[in-house]
């Protein structure tokens, strides 16, 4: 094996780089196959529960350098106070005793996961300071002792640029202040990258968010959207992001209505710079989507390259009137656009066929098909 160039025995253990068990075997096949191996062993940790979050500790205790290498942290479901030694009283939380060491020895983590937690204080604590290098931070399904725990874990990242909130929820109700201005802190966050998913308290969030400035620089967004309230406040935060946009993706379904329609507030029309456009569209039995076309027919063009329609059919197709999509998207004024995707996935309540679905879009798309612009995904 010495006699095997690094540059080759490189590329091999970078090709397994997704495979556990070949990398172990390569990190103990020879002292030059090591590094590499290594490198891809600890580059992703999951911890799925509290063992392995014990056992990930152990590990860092005895071979703390293996630290510097992980990069993508994902964390679910583990408990985030530690069960106490009843024959130990140090006088100190378990939770800050576990968790404070395991983080600080994590420098380089640039990818941060958290998931179906119940965060504690001490835990809270443990994760400030500790990530300042994360630039990806998805939260999802995660309870705080209060919103301003929350607002603190947020701004504890200052070199965040893209963020994934789903399913937030905090203790006590709060009342929307600030910690400290904006101008005295010593590090301003920035978001590039936003998506909000389901099960969040959008209207104290987005005020949130607007009062902190920490989207002012926002270039992409995705929303789910379930209740015209929270379409109301995306509104608002579309409408202040607007001059820097480039992408847009949005999920709306209000089932309180057969005629579904967006709120006079939600435009893009102040989208100048928008790019791409992805709509996720219900058809829910006897209901019909024209807030597709009006919104379409409300952005501003002048840069859009590619519009994706994503359609979850529970009625018929005949729910969006694709006479008027096509008519609006030919539009002279859609210079730049150069992709229409469309793809349905049909429920068994469907009144088509998933197998005379391709056929029906293209016949209803006929001149976007002939330009070759229409994709139709599989």
């Amino acid at each position: 094996m010495g006699a095997l160039p690094n540059e080759l025995s490189d590329y091999i253990v970078d090709f397994l780089h997704d495979d556990r068990q070949s990398l172990k075997s390569c990190s103990l096949t020879c002292r030059s196959w090591y590094p590499a191996a290594r490198f891809h062993l600890y580059d992703r940790v999951y911890l799925s529960s509290p063992a392995a979050a014990c056992t990930l500790q152990e590990l860092l205790h005895e071979s703390p350098y293996v630290g510097q290498f992980t990069q993508h942290l994902v964390m679910a479901k583990v408990a985030p106070q530690a069960t106490p030694d009843p024959h130990k009283d140090n006088g100190q939380e378990p939770a800050l005793r576990t968790w404070e060491p395991l983080f600080s020895a994590l420098p380089n983590v640039h990818q941060l996961g958290i998931s179906w937690l119940e965060i504690d204080i001490a835990f809270q604590s443990a994760l400030l300071h500790n990530f300042v290098q994360t630039t990806e931070l998805t939260l999802q399904y995660c309870r705080f002792p209060s919103f301003g725990g929350f607002a603190s874990v947020l701004h504890s990242f200052p070199s965040l640029q893209q963020c994934t909130l789903r399913g937030i929820s905090w203790e006590t109700s709060p009342e929307l202040l600030l910690s400290d201005p904006v101008e005295e802190r010593a590090a301003h966050i920035c978001i590039k990258n936003l998506t909000l998913g389901r099960d969040l308290d959008l209207q104290l969030l987005v005020e949130w968010l607007l009062q902190e400035h920490i989207c002012d620089e926002l270039e992409s967004i995705s929303a789910c959207l379930a209740y015209e309230s929270d379409a109301i406040m995306l509104g608002e935060l579309l409408r202040v992001s607007a001059p820097t946009l480039k992408h847009v993706e949005l999920d709306w379904y209000c089932s309180s209505y057969r005629d579904v329609r967006l709120p006079f507030e939600f435009t893009l029309a102040g989208c100048a710079n928008l790019e791409t456009l992805s709509l996720h569209c219900p058809i829910a039995l006897g209901a019909t989507v024209p807030w597709v076309n009006a919104l379409l027919a409300d952005v501003n063009p002048a840069k859009l390259e590619s519009v994706a329609l994503d359609i979850r059919l529970l009625g018929t197709l005949f729910g969006l009137n694709w006479a008027r999509l096509e008519g609006t998207l030919l539009q002279d004024t859609f210079t730049s656009l150069s992709k229409v995707a469309v793809k349905v996935t049909a429920w068994h309540t469907a009144t088509e066929y998933m197998d005379d679905i391709p056929a029906f879009v293209r016949c209803h798309l006929p001149q976007l098909h002939s330009r070759n612009i229409l994709q139709y995904i599989k």
